[in-house]
């Protein structure tokens, strides 16, 4: 498929059992509680493989600055991304088609959105712009990248799997019936 990166196959021991789960709010535990249960589901041969809205690089530098046991497989960027700790690589990358980004930046900019409410992420890291509250937000983040001009930079790059927008509920409704009639749900909703 054209607009999915595949690594080639790698053979990862199949546990015994799975468990999915969102690490920010439904892990909300003590580090030293997380670790233990991490530790024991290991321990009886089962896998936990954190699924998260963040990217693969900011859940993987939250685990390591939190000294916590990493998984062997992060699920980012809502799904977008699939990545190997062991093996550092993406098992899986959905790429964006990029007119259609591009498509979906301009006309947010075209009804009011602000430059500074555009984020993006290439599956490890978040680009977003370089402003003072943007910045304030992302001050402990070791995977974020502040742009001069995020707008440019998303014009540059081919590798966008995740955008993300923000602006006010009338904006929000605009985008998405926008997005809706360029049919970009269809492939990506």
């Amino acid at each position: 498929m054209k607009n999915e990166k595949i690594s080639p196959k790698i053979k990862i021991k199949r546990p015994k059992f799975i468990i999915f789960t969102d690490k920010d709010g439904t892990l909300n535990l003590d580090d030293n509680q997380l670790n233990d249960i991490l530790l024991m589901i290991s321990s009886m041969g089962g896998m936990v493989i954190p699924t998260t809205g963040r990217t693969v690089g900011d859940i993987q530098e939250d685990f390591i600055n939190k000294g916590l046991r990493i998984p062997k497989i992060i699920i980012g960027d809502n799904g977008a991304s699939i990545y190997s700790t062991t093996a550092k690589q993406f098992l899986i990358k959905k790429i964006l088609e990029h007119d259609k980004v591009l498509e979906i930046i301009e006309e947010f900019i075209k009804i009011g959105g602000s430059i500074d409410n555009i984020r993006y992420t290439d599956g490890s890291r978040i680009y977003a712009s370089d402003c003072e509250s943007v910045n304030e937000y992302y001050a402990n983040s070791n995977t974020a990248t502040m742009c001069e001009d995020i707008h440019q930079h998303i014009k540059d790059s081919q590798d966008i799997n995740k955008i993300t927008l923000a602006g006010t509920k009338e904006q929000m409704q605009q985008m998405a019936e926008f997005c809706k009639r360029i049919r970009f749900l269809d492939r990506y909703g």
